[in-house]
């Protein structure tokens, strides 16, 4: 069994190495969203929700970056954990705010591909739900959780279960969907590949690193977990803004008018899904097809993220 102090700062600095990663990608990631060809967006344009979060997480990050080196530092000055309860108990909280935030980013996705269907997020959103009460527990259950060893290992695995499982079903379900339009437009594979390997790459990303936070609460691992926990915390960072990145390439043309807000929220999808459902001819269709030329510039991959 490694030394606790040991573990406590080699988590903080895998977890600087990851924040420093995650920093870069949150830069580009802010540029994308906010400035098209070296100007900034119009405000009607930019993406609110995503920007948002965006910046949500990003102070989050921050916040537990800067708890989790105190914690190291105060445990090398020899200062007993008593002494510093309310910055762990701050750092768990910051921990599933974290990643309730990305399976909320995860939700909004799934609603925009499936159109703004409310239905499909019925079961993504009971997960959440369930995942925001284990949240809530663990806060209040953690200042005695010695005494309650098996109720707050519940707590943390039905959390980290819950997020698991509306990963994998959001990343299938967004998956299913672009593949579905694709046939119904007619796009070129190579371009379903490409979001396709975007979506399975950052849902991996994320899946695997609270799998192994999962494998180290059944054993009581405490080092496993907070290694894992270190890594799994930037990681969600970084998974998210690699899609907005990669999804909204620098050379992306931006449209004049109302129906480009539009074709950036909804993304072209809604309006070419729509023209199909009330029978519109081939001809109308791909005029349809033709407002969003600048687009397809971009794969028609940014129109299955909300970017």
């Amino acid at each position: 069994m490694l030394p606790p102090l040991l573990v406590d700062v080699t988590a903080s600095i895998i977890e600087s190495l990851l924040y420093g990663l995650y920093i870069a990608t949150t830069f580009v990631c802010l540029q994308r969203l906010l400035y098209s060809h070296n100007d900034w967006k119009p405000t009607h344009l930019i993406n609110w929700p995503l920007l948002v979060l965006t910046v949500t997480i990003f102070v989050t990050s921050t916040l537990d970056m800067a708890l989790s080196i105190r914690r190291s530092v105060l445990g090398i000055l020899g200062v007993p954990p008593s002494k510093y309860l309310w910055s762990d108990i701050t750092m768990s909280a910051l921990v599933h705010t974290h990643a309730l935030l990305a399976d909320g980013v995860l939700m909004y996705r799934c609603w925009i591909v499936s159109l703004k269907s409310y239905s499909i997020l019925i079961f993504p959103a009971v997960l959440w739900s369930v995942a925001f009460g284990c949240a809530i527990a663990r806060a209040y259950w953690q200042p005695v959780q010695n005494e309650y060893v098996r109720l707050v290992k519940g707590i943390l695995t039905g959390f980290w279960l819950c997020t698991i499982i509306l990963n994998v079903y959001a990343t299938s379900l967004i998956a299913y969907r672009i593949t579905t339009m694709a046939k119904i437009r007619n796009q070129p594979t190579r371009r379903v590949r490409f979001a396709m390997r975007i979506i399975i790459e950052s849902g991996m990303l994320y899946t695997m690193t609270a799998l192994i936070v999962v494998f180290g609460l059944i054993p009581q691992d405490t080092a496993t977990m907070m290694l894992a926990s270190a890594i799994n915390f930037q990681s969600v960072g970084i998974a998210s803004n690699l899609i907005i990145i990669r999804a909204t390439p620098v050379s992306v043309v931006a449209e004049r008018g109302s129906t480009f807000v539009e074709a950036l929220t909804t993304v072209r999808l809604t309006s070419l899904c729509d023209a199909c459902t009330k029978g519109m001819s081939r001809s109308e269709i791909s005029g349809v097809e033709q407002r969003g030329t600048s687009l397809r510039l971009q794969g028609g991959v940014e129109e299955s993220f909300g970017v």
